[in-house]
């Protein structure tokens, strides 16, 4: 229905949007996906026996005809008016419009984002008898979501996943998982997979960066956004923005178990493995590569900004400074989260990865150069948590060594960066440039 390989001049921006998210486009005919961070830009098809495209319907997420969606943007690629196609289009294909009109009070069928794409409502038709699917309760995948009113409603990433919701500007009362079947916008309930037309993702299964590439991938820079599959692995796949030879690799997993997923290449998204027939091996990375994330007492460090919490808010939010912190408030208790690995390299670094709230590889296409990272050595001294600890030779260790004897002495020297001590702190930390040197705070004293 839609093909991609073009950009078009628009304001619509990814930038804290989940991953796999269709957005409406200033332009009718035109619709955007936000993959990994990235907006890709599409344009719906002609429509047949007609010189005009389809439009982009937001609420259906798929290509329609003009008399069925209301836009008052331009049509990209025409200086025909929207309205005069919309017209046009009812005149040459009466059957297919036959029944539409605009309802500006039926809320329940009417669908806007962007002050773009509402759908008409139609004429009811007698029903066609329909198998209804089960659902669950599960935890809320999208923390950022905010009810537009009251209904069930689909969420932004996944086919089977919906939203119970009581009024506008809350957060869902509810959130539940149809069970292998999708969520169908039009009547609100699940169905089987075969009646519902998906073109998000499939939940539990989502994808997160890692800091591998098994295929030595090298992406060009004159081919434009790509997404390419492994050659070796089911679970990976390679993300290429055209404006540099390494590509991002990504890694499927299962958001509730950990395990690994696989990546459907056809429908650009993880799934499950018994849903692949993919022959390739899979890359295990659930116990050698984990990155977590720590409370952080924000209280002891005044200098990091933090975010007002209401009772009535709920959001999981990137610090606009630093890439390995995040925001997170629910119904008016703020936390300042960390991500940190837990790697063997001792090296703690790790990204928040916005689109789907995970703690990800520290890839330098996570953190612009407009931000930094926080100093871990700060962070040490206020993390609610065993994860942090200073970097120094086990007991267990030096009783094993026979011919050597480990120990350290205080200098007089400070070596920068040299880390705050105030009379309240009581710590010991590595430094973050030298593996042989460490600071430690008592009470305001800091010695190295």
């Amino acid at each position: 229905f839609f093909s991609g390989a073009f950009s078009v001049d628009s304001e619509v921006s990814c930038i804290g949007q989940a991953d796999g998210v269709f957005l409406a486009s200033r332009y009718c005919n035109i619709f955007h996906r936000c993959v990994s961070g990235s907006r890709r830009d599409f344009r719906c098809p002609r429509a047949t026996n007609t010189p005009y495209d389809l439009w982009w319907n937001q609420q259906t997420q798929q290509c329609d005809w003009p008399c069925r969606i209301q836009c008052s943007g331009s049509v990209y690629g025409t200086s025909t008016s929207s309205q005069q196609v919309r017209t046009e289009n009812a005149l040459l294909f009466s059957n297919e419009c036959a029944g539409y009109q605009v309802n500006f009070h039926a809320h329940a069928n009417t669908g806007i984002l962007n002050s773009q794409a509402m759908a008409y409502s139609s004429i009811s038709h007698e029903p066609e008898p329909t198998r209804l699917a089960m659902s669950k309760l599960i935890e809320n995948p999208d923390p950022n979501f905010i009810c537009t009113q009251a209904g069930k409603f689909p969420t932004r990433r996944y086919c089977n996943v919906y939203y119970e919701c009581s009024d506008a500007g809350l957060a869902p009362l509810q959130t539940y998982e149809c069970v292998d079947s999708f969520f169908d916008r039009s009547q609100g309930v699940c169905m089987p997979k075969d009646q519902v037309p998906c073109l998000g993702g499939i939940f539990p299964y989502d994808s997160v960066p890692i800091d591998r590439n098994p295929d030595s991938l090298q992406c060009s820079t004159n081919s434009g956004f790509q997404l390419h599959t492994s050659r070796q692995f089911c679970n990976i796949y390679y993300l290429c923005d055209g404006t540099q030879t390494t590509p991002t690799t990504f890694r499927c997993f299962d958001r509730q178990t950990q395990q690994e997923g696989i990546y459907d290449p056809f429908a650009e998204r993880c799934d499950s493995r018994r849903n692949s027939n993919c022959q390739n091996a899979i890359l295990n990375l659930s116990h050698t590569q984990l990155y977590r994330s720590v409370s952080i007492d924000h209280r002891r460090l005044p200098d990091l900004s933090i975010l007002p919490c209401k009772y009535d808010q709920q959001y999981v939010i990137e610090h606009e400074q630093y890439c390995n912190l995040y925001h997170v408030c629910k119904q008016g208790n703020y936390h300042l989260f960390a991500c940190i690995s837990n790697g063997e390299d001792n090296q703690p670094t790790s990204y928040f990865y916005q689109p789907n709230g995970q703690c990800a590889a520290p890839l330098p296409t996570l953190c612009p150069r407009t931000k930094s990272v926080f100093s871990y050595g700060r962070l040490l001294a206020t993390a609610n948590s065993e994860i942090f600890q200073p970097f120094i030779m086990p007991e267990q260790q030096q009783q094993h060594q026979q011919h050597y004897n480990y120990g350290s002495i205080p200098i007089q020297e400070r070596v920068e960066p040299i880390p705050k001590c105030r009379s309240t702190d009581n710590y010991i930390i590595s430094h973050e440039r030298y593996c042989n040197l460490f600071y430690g705070c008592k009470e305001g004293e800091l010695i190295l």
